[in-house]
């Protein structure tokens, strides 16, 4: 593994690891979405889903980030240019079934999509806010399907829990890279006197994985 790989790899895969497996508690069979599936973090959580057994949906802006994500397990995507379709064409692909858990990592009209989408005792992890920090929440789907809604993040936690996260990646997750059931997803690499051009690159909205900066 180059050091590209694996600076590639912890962040986005702690990130996964602990909304998807942990918090929401995935279970082998269950539908998962995971909104912004061509992410770093996205495309971890598609293959720490697929370990599992999972049915794995997801969501882009551009059909070609949904058809390079089923290269990692993708069962099928959604392109959204508007949220509000989105349940509608979720639906139509499974048939009327629900999702057992989405994978936020966009926010705003998404979470409000997101409570439609889901079976009922749903859960939506929200990690991102790329599509904003507000969102309209209809708590008869809340109250009716019995949705569990939860926000995570990573950096704002006590040392102590950054710790156990980072164990539970190496004891679960490094034997998964070892048998190459995991891999990291790396977009395009940047020197450091090239930052600025990294930065360009990650706001075209055209990445796919991660975006990688050498400072050496």
């Amino acid at each position: 593994m180059s050091w590209s790989e694996a600076a590639a790899i912890p962040e986005a895969f702690i990130t996964a690891q602990d909304a998807l497996w942990k918090q929401a508690g995935l279970r082998p069979g269950e539908i998962v979405i995971i909104h912004a599936i061509g992410s770093g973090v996205g495309l971890a959580a598609l293959q720490l889903a697929n370990a599992l057994g999972a049915e794995t949906y997801g969501t882009a802006r551009t059909a070609e980030k949904l058809e390079h994500a089923r290269q990692f397990g993708l069962k099928n995507g959604i392109t959204v240019s508007d949220p509000e379709r989105m349940v509608t064409d979720f639906k139509k692909i499974t048939n009327g079934r629900g999702a057992d858990i989405v994978l936020d990592l966009v926010g705003g009209a998404y979470m409000t999509a997101s409570l439609h989408l889901l079976a009922r005792l749903g859960r939506v992890i929200a990690i991102g806010t790329m599509a904003g920090t507000k969102a309209e929440i209809d708590l008869r789907q809340v109250l009716g399907k019995r949705i569990m809604i939860r926000g995570t993040v990573l950096r704002a936690r006590p040392l102590e829990e950054k710790i156990a996260a980072t164990q539970s990646f190496a004891r679960e997750l490094c034997p998964l890279f070892e048998r190459g059931v995991l891999r990291p997803v790396i977009d395009s690499e940047f020197v450091l006197h090239d930052i600025q051009a990294a930065h360009r690159r990650m706001e075209s909205n055209q990445t796919f994985g991660k975006v990688v900066l050498k400072v050496s």
